[in-house]
């Protein structure tokens, strides 16, 4: 059986058929970045900050003066060193795809933002009632280890 084709149907069939190609080139191209992307250990989503154990805070070289709560700050780690597989689990923003933010007012109020939400507003005390903390001009520092809950880190915001 023989088929006859005008010049303009051939030309659109030629015309689909490169960009057929053009687009199995593209997907092979996105395969191959990928799976270079997988093997080194590359992640499109943000890298952690911190993929090695931080030791354990030495809140003695801390200050507990309230009055540098004051501000805003911006969780950066949280490590648990209480795991049910021994090993400390180190969270980060960009390993949970969560953020955290905490405000610390002057009129004794922090109130607490998850994903940029408002979760909470409550007083210095309630926040930090049974949690040992510490801060510096640009490190706020908590911990719950004692009852098996996390060491956070926290910086200032600019």
């Amino acid at each position: 059986m023989l088929f006859v084709f005008s010049k303009s149907v051939l030309d659109e069939i030629a015309t689909i058929w490169r960009q057929a190609m053009k687009l199995r080139m593209i997907i092979h191209a996105s395969a191959v970045i990928g799976a270079v992307l997988l093997v080194s250990g590359c992640s499109l989503v943000e890298k952690d900050d911190h993929t090695e154990v931080p030791e354990p805070i030495d809140f003695s070289k801390l200050s507990q003066d309230s009055t540098l709560l004051v501000g805003t700050w911006e969780w950066k780690r949280s490590t648990y060193y209480f795991t049910g597989s021994g090993t400390p689990d180190i969270q980060t923003p960009g390993s949970t795809g969560r953020t955290k933010t905490l405000d610390f007012t002057l009129d004794d109020t922090v109130v607490v933002y998850r994903n940029g939400e408002l979760t909470r507003a409550i007083t210095y005390q309630e926040y930090l009632d049974g949690t040992m903390w510490g801060v510096t001009e640009n490190l706020l520092a908590t911990s719950t280890a004692h009852v098996d809950g996390p060491e956070s880190v926290y910086k200032r915001k600019e």
